[in-house]
C-alpha cells in the first residue's frame, strides 16, 4: 500500500493506526471521526482496543506515518530530543493542516524511541550468542 510517496505493508499501516489511536486517545483534538477510518482500520482498533485507543485524524495517521518512515530510513543515530524537534517541523514540511501539542509529540517519540532500542538490544543478544 502507498500513503504518498511512502510505502507501507498492511501490517505497519495497522501498527501505524494503532500508535495514532493512543496517541489521540491522550490528546483528544487529535482525534478523528470512526467513519473517516477505513473499514479495516476501524474494524482492528475495536478489537484491539481495551478502552484506551480513539480513532485517528487522517492527519494523525499521515504524520505518524511519515514520522515512522523518517526514523526507519534515517541513517544517523537521533536523540530523543532532536527527533521531537524534527517531527516537530513535519506539519508544515509536507503541508498537514495539523496543530501537534509538544506532549503529543514527545509521546510519538518515546513509543518510536522504546520500539528502536528494544530492537538494538534483540540486535545485541543475537550477536553476542553466536560470537
Amino acid at each position: 500500500m502507498v500513503e504518498g510517496n511512502i510505502t507501507v505493508s498492511f501490517d505497519e499501516k495497522l501498527a501505524m493506526s494503532y500508535i495514532a489511536g493512543y496517541i489521540a486517545f491522550k490528546h483528544n483534538e487529535l482525534a478523528g471521526n470512526p467513519s473517516s477510518n477505513t473499514p479495516d482500520i476501524r474494524i482492528y482498533l475495536e478489537e484491539i482496543s481495551r478502552g484506551g485507543l480513539s480513532y485517528p485524524s487522517d492527519k494523525l495517521f499521515t504524520l505518524t506515518s511519515l514520522a515512522y518512515h523518517f526514523m526507519k530510513q534515517s541513517k544517523e543515530p537521533l536523540c530523543r530530543n532532536r527527533l521531537i524537534k524534527v517531527l516537530a517541523d513535519f506539519p508544515q514540511m509536507f503541508q498537514l493542516d495539523i496543530a501537534v501539542s509538544q506532549q503529543a509529540l514527545q509521546r510519538l517519540v518515546n513509543i518510536f524511541m522504546k520500539r528502536y532500542c528494544t530492537n538494538l538490544m534483540k540486535m545485541r543478544t543475537v550477536l553476542l550468542s553466536v560470537g
